[in-house]
C-alpha cells in the first residue's frame, strides 16, 4: 500500500483479516489468515521488503495464527 501511514495500513490489513475470518467459505469451512507487514524504505529492494514481511508472517503464525504482525522499522 503506497503512501499510507503505518496506522492506516495496519487498520486495513486487520479489517481484511477479520473479513476473511467472518466470510462463510462453503466448501472448506472456517478460514483464518495471518499477515506480515513491512514498511518500505528508500533504496529497499523488493527482495529485502518481502524478506522482512515474510519473517514477521512466520512470527504471526508461530504466535497463534489469525493475526497481523509488523516488522520493526
Amino acid at each position: 500500500m503506497r503512501g499510507d501511514n503505518q496506522h492506516e495500513v495496519l487498520a486495513a490489513v486487520e479489517r481484511l483479516r477479520e473479513d476473511i475470518a467472518f466470510w462463510p467459505f462453503e466448501k472448506v469451512g472456517a478460514v483464518s489468515a495471518s499477515f506480515g507487514v513491512a514498511q518500505g524504505h528508500i533504496g529497499d529492494s523488493i527482495h529485502n521488503l518481502v524478506e522482512r514481511a515474510d519473517k514477521v508472517l512466520y512470527q504471526a503464525k508461530s504466535l497463534g495464527r489469525n493475526r497481523v504482525e509488523i516488522s520493526p522499522a
